[in-house]
């Protein structure tokens, strides 16, 4: 699913290029010397057929809102999920509004 994402657009786009691709979600140390994840779609479907889902499955992706501390999640959750549509993938969108004073 990770190479699903062209990680590259999504910085041009949302963060007009000031921003990092990450290599992994949790920041540890080390973390920046991994290579890039590639954009690689189809090998994407690839994958996930030889894993036994040539149809895909259904995956539901988070997008928080109301107190987030960054303005654009709502759209990068959209975004993940149709990069997610795009190799077979069922995805459904969750609104969560995040709670004042909750993490």
């Amino acid at each position: 699913m990770s190479i699903a994402i062209d990680r590259q657009a999504i910085i041009k786009s949302i963060y007009k290029g000031g921003a990092k691709d990450l290599r992994n979600y949790f920041l540890l140390e080390g973390w920046e010397d991994l290579p890039p994840i590639p954009y690689d779609p189809e090998r994407g479907k690839r994958l996930l057929s030889e894993a036994g889902y040539p149809n895909g499955f259904s995956v539901k992706v988070v997008a928080e809102s109301g107190n987030a501390p960054a303005l654009e999640l709502p759209k990068l959750s959209e975004i993940i999920a149709a990069y997610f549509t795009a190799i077979g993938l069922k995805t459904e969108i969750v609104r969560w509004t995040r709670q004042r004073g909750v993490t």
